[in-house]
């Protein structure tokens, strides 16, 4: 190929490169819960197979999930290791800073992280998920 015919055709190739690239892309949500009586509420049908973020007002969300008998999982996304913000990947949470991985009710699966992620007591009432962090007197996302 003629360097000439290469920058001609480079705009293309880019533009379907970063269009392909961007269809696969699959980024988890972030829901945004009701606060009634010191719980966050979140319904059932926002939480998406894979799980999602919901955002406490603090630095890191926590991540919900429903396993495959339909029982919730809530736990911390602030890794035990260095605190860096754990992100899903398949059946796992893995810390992008330094490899820690978890499973979803937050036992560790690999380090360097020693300690499991922070459960957070979660229920279903009708047609809500019912995060409880009342209890906890602190800022479940800061690690505080």
């Amino acid at each position: 190929m003629l360097r000439r015919d290469f920058v001609i055709r480079l705009p293309l190739a880019a533009g379907w490169l970063s269009t392909a690239g961007l269809s696969g892309c699959v980024s988890t949500p972030y829901l945004s819960p009701i606060t009634a009586a010191g719980d966050l509420r979140v319904p059932l049908g926002a939480i998406p197979v894979g799980g999602a973020f919901v955002r406490t007002g603090g630095a890191q969300p926590l991540f919900v999930s429903l396993d495959a008998a339909g029982d919730p999982h809530a736990v911390s996304s602030r890794c035990t290791h260095r605190g860096c913000q754990v992100e899903p990947a398949g059946e796992r949470l893995v810390c992008p800073c330094h490899g820690s991985a978890f499973d979803r009710s937050g036992r560790v699966l690999e380090g360097p992280a020693e300690d499991p992620l922070e459960r957070v007591p979660a229920r279903i009432e009708g047609d809500d998920l019912v995060l409880d962090v009342a209890e906890r007197g602190r800022d479940i996302g800061s690690g505080r």
